[in-house]
């Protein structure tokens, strides 16, 4: 029955690397942004999401070690 699991987990792990992944680099114009934007661009740019990615993936090996 646990093998059974592993697909589903090997899934679920693609599935949030993907969602979780900028689309592509930024372009090198410059444009004139609001201050919200501007904060989450420096929120994106300390990684957040690579972080909330580790998070995500030890938890998975956490929860299916029992």
């Amino acid at each position: 029955m646990s093998l059974l699991k592993i697909p589903f987990i090997i899934a679920s792990a693609f599935s949030v690397h993907w969602s979780l992944t900028i689309p592509k680099p930024p372009s090198s114009e410059v444009v004139a942004s609001t201050a919200f934007e501007s904060f989450f661009g420096w929120v994106l740019d300390l990684r957040i999401l690579g972080i909330v990615k580790v998070c995500y993936f030890s938890a998975q090996v956490v929860i299916r070690m029992d």
